[in-house]
């Protein structure tokens, strides 16, 4: 509508290489007013207001070349599913605003819009229904993906998508000139606002007071980095747990986006260092660069300080993501690839699996078929057996493979991964088989408790997890018991030429592969033929290196001769090849000794007994 003087004052930008209508005005001063917000927010190439009226025409009466254009015209990232949102303010929740994210992920990340600004932004609306090509295609991605969850045709669903964007273009408006909120947010914090929004009316209107708080204050960070920094000053130690939550939400969604992640890391090496970093950020124990480029310090100490669910999924899913590519984690050959891989194991390995969930045992499974080959790429049956072997105690075999038959592998090949985990647990007799040797009380029941939820998914078939339930409670009500002697081996003078004729077996051996772990009863040791393996020793959360290998070298012999468990665990470091020594094989050998030579075969108990008391007392 013009003013007295018939002219109106259009705020145009320049973005993708077309000039779009925002706002218009009836005064110069808000409309000029507007555009210099506009170009302070730096999402734009340029910024313009027009004045027209039917006297003198249209003339430019402000312009701001902010940046260079992008004319390159932005795509749509595929979308395979979607809530539907039955209730109008069911599409300001998490799960709408995240799959809106995704689907617009480079339309927002050119425009440094979050999902939850875009909800309560008119302009940024107005601007993303005046591109013919972008809008369309964003309703209907969004009505094919719920179509496929409600078993519809989507055309069902783009009038409701249509009818909610117009309503929610029409809320963002009654929101322009409320700025209590975000006041009160700045004055008092989470909890401060979640106060007042109390007050405010009932559930749905309190909750958008809030979300429209958050994200204006979203909007005063120019950049995803300045965004996130935002968030991380609201989450000071003392919160409600109403309070954690928004701030994990809002968290969550900002990091859904590469552009923003890429901007928190502020710049890592290779893949290998940006994925070791986003793990540790999950804990809370990324250590500090000297010259942080971002506010990852802050971030790190948040995580720490608070339990942030949603955030967490979200870090480990990127992880995963990157894990079942087949991008490279650094710039090197293949050696330094399987070193790598087995350095993102061990930091996602915790006694009772893996962390992060199926997402991250599936992404494992399948980048091991990948570096762990010698060629072709290994089956998922080979690769499993590759990563057990590669997990430094039974708990952890178990609840990778526990959450492995619930990922995306899981579906194709469950009956390979339950022959696998029947195998695993049939090995376990004892708490000390599942956790290594002198482990505490409290980490025993921690990795108890954590097979069991694992256990109670509803993604494993429902006689497993009982009859899995049944064993681990059994295990929790038996005392540990002392091992008792193996009974020496008898022999013939036949069976016993037989035995010591056959030719021992050789194995090859891999990085990262764990030959024993400590606690376990030993079968077997090794004579190295090629390669370097290390034995270290479990000190609380830290591991001690004992020693360091190579050709000519016995490892595992002291079990075999004293039948006592393993009193260390032995990774190797460079992939080569052993002799197997079968424990059979070598008792027989001992019993034979000891009835020809019995001050020998004491000699060797006295000896064997006195090394693993050095070994008990190293530090």
């Amino acid at each position: 509508m013009a003013n007295l003087s018939g002219k109106t004052f259009e705020v145009q930008v320049l973005d993708g290489g077309r000039w779009t209508t925002v706002d218009v005005h009836e005064g110069r001063t808000p409309a000029v007013g507007k555009a210099e917000k506009l170009v302070e927010s730096g999402k734009y190439a340029a910024v313009k207001v027009l004045s027209d009226s039917d006297r003198a025409g249209t003339e430019v009466v402000f312009e701001k070349v902010v940046k260079a254009d992008d004319e390159r015209p932005v795509t749509l990232v595929p979308l395979q599913t979607a809530p539907v949102c039955m209730d109008f303010i069911d599409y300001y929740r998490p799960a709408a605003r995240r799959a809106l994210g995704r689907v617009l992920r480079n339309h927002f990340d050119r425009n440094g819009c979050s999902a939850l600004e875009f909800l309560f932004d008119r302009m940024e609306m107005t601007l993303l229904e005046r591109n013919d090509a972008l809008f369309p295609q964003t309703i209907q991605q969004i009505a094919t993906a719920q179509a496929r969850v409600l078993s519809v045709k989507p055309s069902e669903r783009i009038d409701v998508l249509y009818a909610a964007g117009k309503r929610i273009k029409e809320n963002a408006l009654a929101y322009v000139n409320q700025n209590e909120g975000f006041a009160a947010l700045r004055k008092t914090g989470v909890d401060g606002l979640l106060k007042l929004a109390a007050t405010q009316g009932d559930a749905e209107t309190s909750y958008l007071f809030v979300r429209h708080a958050l994200a204006v204050l979203l909007g005063e960070g120019g950049d995803w980095n300045s965004k996130i920094e935002l968030v991380v000053a609201l989450g000071s130690p003392e919160l409600s747990a109403a309070a954690v939550d928004c701030i994990d939400e809002i968290l969550a969604e900002l990091l859904e986006g590469s552009a923003a992640v890429g901007e928190l890391l502020g710049g890592q090496a290779d893949a290998l260092r940006a994925n070791r970093a986003l793990i540790l950020l999950t804990e809370g124990r990324f250590e500090s660069p000297a010259n942080p480029l971002s506010c990852i310090v802050a971030f790190n100490d948040l995580m720490a300080r608070h339990d942030l669910v949603q955030t967490r999924a979200v870090l480990y899913q990127r992880v995963a993501g990157y894990l079942a590519s087949t991008r490279n984690l650094t710039r090197e050959g293949p050696r330094a690839e399987r070193e790598a891989f087995g350095q993102l194991l061990r930091d996602l390995t915790e006694m009772a699996g893996l962390k992060g969930g199926p997402a991250i045992c599936g992404s494992v499974t399948q980048r091991a078929r990948i570096v762990l080959s010698e060629g072709e790429d290994l089956s998922v049956e080979e690769a499993i057996t590759k990563v057990t072997g590669m997990l430094p105690n039974r708990g952890s075999r178990i609840g990778y493979l526990l959450e492995l038959f619930q990922s995306a592998i899981g579906k194709k090949n469950g009956k390979i991964i339950l022959t696998a985990l029947g195998n695993a647990i049939r090995q376990v007799n004892s708490l000390a088989s599942l956790v290594p040797e002198g482990s505490s009380d409290d980490t025993i029941a921690q990795a108890i408790d954590g097979l069991k939820r694992k256990m109670t998914s509803e993604g494993l078939p429902k006689e497993w997890r009982e009859t899995l339930g049944q064993a681990f409670d059994g295990l929790m009500a038996k005392p540990r018991a002392a091992k008792s002697p193996a009974k020496p081996f008898a022999l013939n003078d036949e069976e016993y030429k037989e035995m010591i004729s056959k030719a021992p077996e050789r194995k090859e051996i891999i990085e990262g592969e764990v030959l024993f772990e400590e606690g376990d009863e030993g079968s077997e040791a090794y004579l190295i033929l090629s390669g370097h393996v290390e034995i270290f020793r479990k000190i609380g959360n830290r591991e001690e290196v004992i020693a360091k290998v190579g050709r000519g070298e016995i490892i595992g012999e002291m079990s075999l001769i004293d039948n006592q468990p393993r009193m260390a665990s032995a990774r190797v470091l460079e992939g080569g090849q052993v002799t197997v020594i079968d424990q059979r094989n070598l008792g027989a050998r001992l019993d034979s000794l000891g009835q020809n030579d019995k001050v020998l075969r004491r000699l060797i108990d006295v000896l064997v007994n006195r090394m693993r008391g050095d070994g008990r007392a190293y530090p």
